[in-house]
């Protein structure tokens, strides 16, 4: 019952590579050099004393991330918290050993208790300054607080029980029988509970789609009058209003607890109407004004938004009272006054935590290694480029490959990187200068400068022109390679294949060298798909250095290797043309 959430192990992965980083930080912060200077800064800042960790083997490491965790005072705690049986524990003092945690994590438990239906406090943690205070709430979060002792004592509030056991009636129920915009629904709503400061939106998915669905906690469904049907109170509270963006104590959203590395078909299915309901949430209880609809006599009526329905958002209209309220899309609704757009670009999947974490971090750095939940959070908008506290981004994790992410989330993050690169290089097959599409009956005409650029006709091209000059490019010519042996394995061949014609283009891959191992002078490799072609370009040829960069800005194979056009002269002589970069052609 303690592993619903990631477990402390898929961090101590992370941190192996993190350490690095950490340690400048830190060093940064101590603003001193001796070791003497450093431990005592380090004592006095609240935060261990950071080694240089380039120096250290694997065990050294283990032994310095454990220093990251809790304090033995504060492990204390959490054993107390997580092993003592619940029928010799009672619930307060539970409730009391959370919230001391919760204090020595720097969390502000005044603020919290002051807003007991909103997020509290949700301050930023960043990694340097609370490396021990982001552990407790991190192990609070893995732990579920106190989620065994409020469900064996059933301490849950009446609408929160309904919630977690599914009870679909009951809720709309409770719900029917309070006003529009009543502090009374605000606080069913929204009220937060538990130790983790849960709204139902999220006990719903913590406790019961992830929990009693999952056949624990049994017992709590002794009091239910009909099946549970989550997805059923799900779509009941967001159309009463419920905030799909609510947070828990570490920052948390239903994104976190419902799509990640412990993820349930039934948990995704409630996420993605999450993540709808998220982009017009700005509108709930607003004024707004009713525009491009096809009943013509609605466009220009002020209205009411009310919560969210099958991807459209209930509108009370002000101009009869007792007329039944309508269903209407959100790009069809403008607040009323300043008529602005208040949809949200920005996703709910995207929303970092207090630990700077969304739900793709952890899914990544996870030992499930759930391929399936990186395709949802990818097909959904996950931006893969979004950097956490210690500076690293999913894309980052993909590219240390087979030591953070597992095997398939390493192959559905490679998928969206193809995806995301092929849309950008999608908008470059049209003519560059009347933006026409080409088709097979209006096939487009390449530069014959650069063989990148394409135009409809000489027309186009010639319009074009004082455009296109400033980057259109003649290539990289490459000196003859010095290095004409590796090895009897690998047969060396600077020259064209046999078939192909002097001056004709062909596609080779260049591959640079990214290990640990190899040095900054690595010399690249150049070859085609016979390998009637293969050579290498050392440090001191002319273009290694363009090459390089090339390839480094490559998202796709994460700096590695690319794709290019290449030709050979009439003297032998190979030039690559910088501007042809593909994905892949075999």
């Amino acid at each position: 019952q303690q592993k619903h959430n990631d477990t402390n192990y898929n961090y101590y992965r992370k941190q192996l590579f993190a350490l690095d980083r950490e340690s400048h930080h830190n060093a940064s912060i101590m603003g001193s050099k001796s070791k003497k200077a450093r431990a005592k800064a380090s004592k006095k800042a609240d935060y261990p004393e950071v080694p240089n960790t380039k120096s250290m083997d694997k065990f050294s490491l283990l032994k310095y991330m454990a220093s990251l965790e809790p304090s033995a005072a504060d492990q204390k705690l959490f054993k107390e918290l997580s092993y003592i049986p619940s029928l010799t524990q009672k619930w307060e003092h539970q409730t009391k050993i959370v919230a001391e945690l919760m204090k020595r994590s720097g969390t502000d438990i005044g603020q919290n208790s002051l807003d007991l239906t909103g997020d509290g406090d949700q301050r930023p943690m960043p990694q340097a300054e609370n490396s021990q205070k982001r552990a407790i709430l991190r192990r609070l979060w893995s732990y579920g607080a106190d989620f065994n002792e409020v469900m064996f004592e059933k301490k849950l509030s009446p609408f929160a029980a309904a919630v977690v056991r599914g009870e679909a009636k009951l809720v709309e129920d409770m719900l029917s029988h309070t006003k529009d915009g009543s502090s009374e629904r605000h606080k069913l709503l929204e009220y937060r509970e538990t130790g983790m400061r849960l709204s139902p939106l999220l006990l719903l998915i913590a406790l019961g789609v992830k929990n009693i669905a999952q056949g624990r906690y049994l017992f709590f469904l002794d009091d239910a009058r009909e099946k549970p049907n989550y997805l059923e109170v799900a779509k009941i509270l967001l159309r009463y209003g419920a905030r799909p963006d609510a947070r828990d104590v570490a920052g948390k959203t239903v994104c976190h607890y419902g799509a990640g590395s412990m993820a349930k078909e039934l948990s995704l299915q409630i996420v993605s109407l999450c993540i709808e309901a998220y982009k017009s949430c700005a509108y709930f209880e607003k004024k707004i004004v009713l525009k491009g609809l096809s009943r013509k006599e609605l466009n220009g009526t002020v209205g009411t938004c009310g919560g969210f329905c099958n991807g459209r958002r209930i509108i009370y209209l002000d101009h009869d009272a007792n007329a039944k309220p309508v269903l209407i899309k959100p790009e069809n609704i403008r607040e009323a006054g300043t008529m602005k757009n208040l949809t949200s670009d920005e996703l709910l999947l995207n929303l970092q935590d207090r630990l700077g974490n969304v739900s793709l971090h952890e899914t990544v750095c996870s030992e499930n290694d759930r391929g399936d939940v990186v395709d949802f959070l990818v097909d959904h908008g996950a931006d893969v480029d979004i950097v956490d506290y210690d500076g690293y981004s999913p894309r980052r994790w993909a590219e240390i490959n087979g030591q953070i992410t597992g095997r398939k989330c390493n192959l559905a993050l490679y998928r969206a990187f193809r995806k995301e690169e092929k849309k950008v290089r999608a908008k470059a097959k049209c003519c560059a200068y009347c933006k026409k599409s080409g088709s097979k009956e209006h096939e487009l005409l390449r530069c014959s400068r650069c063989h990148v650029v394409v135009y409809c006709d000489a027309t186009c091209q010639r319009a074009h022109w004082k455009v296109h000059k400033q980057s259109c490019e003649q290539g990289i010519k490459l000196d003859r390679p010095k290095i004409t042996d590796v090895s009897p394995g690998i047969p060396l061949n600077y020259g064209r294949p046999d078939h192909i014609a002097v001056n004709e283009k062909f596609w080779v891959k260049v591959q640079i060298a990214t290990n640990e191992t190899s040095t900054y002078n690595s010399p690249h490799m150049v070859y085609d798909e016979s390998r009637k072609c293969q050579f290498y370009v050392s440090p001191d040829e002319s273009g290694y250095g363009e090459l390089k960069e090339l390839v480094k800005a490559e998202k796709v194979t994460f700096g590695e290797k690319s794709y290019f056009l290449a030709s050979f002269d009439d003297a032998g002589d190979c030039t690559i043309y910088p501007n042809s970069s593909a994905l892949r052609n075999f």
